[in-house]
């Protein structure tokens, strides 16, 4: 009796974990909101357009607006099948409070806009990149800026003063 098979010296072919531009999560929550979700994804490389919400503004004569929030755009490489745990943070209409943070548990956290005070806030740091990924490319990585806008043209004001933050992970190949 002969068993048929076939043997591959390198293993098995690498497949596509999802189509290539499938988007698994893009979510921009409401002023004053927040939006957690645990995301399973698979292994692969994905683009990632993340950043916080933004501040609120300060009046008594006259009003100032806060900073932007903090942004990041680039290509990321995730190593193997995980579920990722994320918060979008909203931006803020209200009086001297800052952007709530976008941030994946043990990746990325994208800090956010500070509140208007009599002269300018300030800005909020470039987000912080933690080894929970891999970071292949980084077309946009900025702090907020004072009386901001936003980074992601055309994306309705995404993390600019008293906008929402804006999250958005899509896959693009299996390895690097």
């Amino acid at each position: 009796m002969t068993i048929r098979c076939k043997f591959s010296p390198l293993g098995k072919p690498g497949v596509d974990s999802y189509e290539p531009g499938t988007i698994l999560f893009e979510n921009a929550p409401g002023i004053d909101k927040n939006t957690n979700v645990e995301l399973p994804i698979k292994q692969g490389v994905y683009e990632l357009m993340c950043c916080s919400g933004g501040g609120g503004q300060w009046c008594y004569i006259g009003c100032n607006v806060g900073s932007s929030g903090s942004f990041f755009k680039g290509e990321v490489y995730f190593d193997e099948d995980q579920t990722l745990e994320i918060q979008v943070g909203g931006g803020t209409t209200s009086y001297a409070y800052n952007g709530f943070p976008t941030y994946i548990t043990n990746c990325i956290k994208c800090a956010g806009g500070y509140s208007a005070n009599t002269t300018c806030p300030g800005a909020p740091p470039a987000p912080t990149l933690m080894d929970g990924m891999e970071v292949l490319t980084k077309e946009i990585y900025s702090g907020g800026s004072c009386s901001g806008g936003t980074l992601f043209e055309g994306t309705n004001r995404y993390g600019a003063h008293q906008g929402s933050g804006y999250m958005k992970l899509t896959y693009l190949r299996l390895e690097p």
